[in-house]
């Protein structure tokens, strides 16, 4: 029985977090695994997924079910979280939408999960080139994946937002380059035309270059005005 008091520790102290069997390093796994079914039997803990038990949490207004987000997370055993789709584009100021009923969380485990348990979120899977990039890179490269949807603003303010944020830091192409090999050719093409208009590195622009067929043509949808976008393919 005291094997297992760091269950009940954190039961008490850790109301609405997810836990699973790897939360108690200090239990062997099978301990910690049969421990938390037994505890989600007698209604201690919630079941939210395979061996993903919530620890109940009670508000203002009763009692408040698991969160979503956290139950992906916690499938995803992503120690971050990376958004995609219209929080990306919130996140960045392309926008003042929030999602409605659904979450888009990244993954960048470069294999496929189980979607079972993860009702109304949406993983978007990724190549594990993007785990040394920033959340706010992350993001970026999501929304130039569906500019042409995810930015509210008007053509002119959305091509001024995307030059401003590599400006003042918050993207690095240098450190985007390399992940983006395995990112959408547009995407790839778009990243070489940003790079030239915000004066990056000749290095840097090269090795957009590299990544970008000569005789391919790309939607850039608001981004197709910028400087040299014609030279990268934009129509």
């Amino acid at each position: 029985m005291a094997r297992t008091s760091s269950l009940a520790t954190h039961r008490q102290t850790k109301p609405g977090h997810i836990v699973t069997a790897t939360t108690f390093r200090e239990l062997p796994p099978s301990t910690a695994a049969h421990a938390l079914s037994r505890l989600a039997a007698r209604g201690e803990l919630v079941r939210v997924r395979r061996g993903h038990y919530y620890v109940p949490r009670t508000g203002r207004f009763g009692p408040v079910p698991a969160d979503r987000l956290h139950v992906a997370l916690s499938a995803l055993d992503e120690v971050r979280y990376t958004p995609g789709g219209v929080t990306a584009a919130n996140t960045l100021g392309f926008t003042t939408q929030l999602p409605m009923g659904r979450a888009d969380v990244i993954s960048t485990r470069g294999r496929r999960l189980r979607r079972r348990g993860l009702e109304g979120i949406r993983i978007l899977e990724r190549s594990p080139a993007r785990r040394s990039l920033t959340l706010d890179e992350n993001a970026f490269l999501e929304v130039l994946r569906d500019i042409k949807y995810l930015s509210d603003l008007s053509a002119e303010e959305t091509r001024a937002r995307a030059v401003q944020l590599i400006r003042d830091g918050v993207v690095s192409l240098d450190r985007v380059a390399t992940a983006a090999w395995d990112e959408p050719p547009r995407v790839r093409a778009m990243l070489g035309a940003l790079a030239e208009a915000v004066g990056a590195p000749a290095a840097v622009v090269k090795r957009y270059r590299e990544m970008v067929h000569p005789c391919s043509r790309y939607a850039f949808g608001p981004l197709r005005d910028l400087p040299t976008a014609r030279s990268w393919g934009a129509r």
